[in-house]
């Protein structure tokens, strides 16, 4: 399976320093710059509430993409993130 069977479904992307974005995607091109639309940041901890915040159409540089996966959706949704409480992803170093 490669990128371009993405296009068009949301993903989730992880970033090399450990952000999590999920969207739509619409695009990329032969450095896997990333565009996303729809998309949000999940930031969780240990000690607060899972936060999403709205980022709209983004573009995610392809020097800052680790991973890059598919959602599904239904099993996404029935996910109570606000109570979901996790360490941070570290850096990623090359």
């Amino acid at each position: 399976m490669s990128l371009a069977d993405f296009v068009e479904q949301k993903v989730q992307v992880i970033t090399n320093d450990g952000r999590v974005v999920l969207g739509l995607l619409r695009g990329f091109d032969h450095t896997t710059n990333l565009i996303l639309s729809d998309s949000v940041e999940r930031i969780i901890s240990l000690d607060q509430d899972t936060e999403t915040i709205p980022l709209g159409v983004y573009l995610l540089r392809g020097e800052n993409v680790a991973i890059v996966g598919l959602v599904n959706e239904s099993l996404d949704a029935d996910i109570d993130w606000e109570k979901i409480r996790g360490e941070s992803i570290p850096d990623i170093l090359h």
